[in-house]
């Protein structure tokens, strides 16, 4: 879009993670909203964390202490965290996940990252190596 020149740090963390990427956008949950309900995104075929396939990163770069994601393990094992500002987050969206922000003064933004998987990007997924970025 017209607007993609205005971000160069995006540009940076991009060129950072070393991988095709598909979608990138800044996606909001306002506090006024409360958040999204539990879903996933069985949809998307090409999802997950083999190589060639489509990881979905998200960087928090607006949040509050009361935001919260929650996601589901198949066995129905409820896992919740904060995500901080800053950080790295892989999603596996095709499993429940929700986010609240009920009680949040300001909008949750993240920056969302579709990348094409490969063997740096799935060691890091996978706990092998710290750092992506």
């Amino acid at each position: 879009t017209e607007s993609w020149g205005s971000f160069p740090s995006v540009h940076r963390i991009l060129q950072l993670l070393g991988c095709e990427t598909q979608r990138v956008r800044l996606m909001r949950v306002r506090a006024s909203d409360g958040g999204l309900s539990r879903h996933a995104d069985i949809t998307d075929k090409e999802a997950g964390a083999t190589i060639g396939k489509i990881a979905r990163l998200h960087i928090p770069i607006q949040t509050n202490p009361e935001t919260r994601f929650m996601a589901w393990h198949l066995n129905g094992t409820q896992v919740q965290e904060h995500l901080d500002t800053g950080s790295l987050w892989y999603l596996d969206t095709r499993k429940p996940h929700a986010v609240s922000n009920q009680n949040g003064a300001q909008d949750r933004i993240h920056l969302v990252i579709d990348a094409v998987v490969n063997q740096p990007v799935q060691d890091w997924i996978y706990g092998k190596v710290s750092g992506l970025l």
